[in-house]
């Protein structure tokens, strides 16, 4: 079985990367996406909207090697969406960063205008018309939401 069948690895760690480094929580993920014949996409869903693993050491594991780096600003992450203008899933979501880059990013409507921009990127994905990588989008997301709470 290969890890880059999964987007959930190939957005967060190379698959050579995580058995050289962590062989033990790889050939746990393994075990339990083979045992229980679902892919690990199981477990990125099961994670990434309730924080709860039913498999703790699945949870552990997924975890670390899927932890958050984060190099870019809010911004940034607000400039990498507007460069993507021409995306169809952001056509919504201009008007907000547009706005949002306007405004004093200490302030409560700032937040909300982030909230508004989340709620219409959440269709945006990597696409052959954009030079933005799968990575990037993650990471802008990550961005927002930090700055959003």
């Amino acid at each position: 079985m290969s890890m880059s069948n999964y987007a959930c690895f190939s957005d967060c760690i190379d698959e050579e990367f995580v058995k050289s480094i962590c062989p033990d929580e790889y050939a746990i993920l393994i075990q339990e996406a083979n045992k229980e014949d679902y892919g690990l996409e199981y477990y990125a869903d099961d994670i990434s909207y309730s924080n709860d693993c039913e498999n703790e050491a699945v949870s552990k594991a997924f975890e670390y090697l899927c932890k958050e780096k984060i190099t870019m600003n809010t911004t940034e992450a607000l400039q990498l969406i507007e460069k993507n203008e021409g995306v169809p899933a952001l056509n919504y979501a201009i008007n907000y960063v547009h706005y949002a880059l306007q405004l004093d990013q200490t302030t409560k409507e700032f937040k909300v205008q982030l909230l508004y921009v989340l709620n219409n990127m959440s269709r945006w994905r990597q696409s052959k018309a954009s030079t933005t990588t799968a990575a990037e989008i993650k990471e802008c997301r990550a961005v927002l939401k930090k700055a959003s709470g």
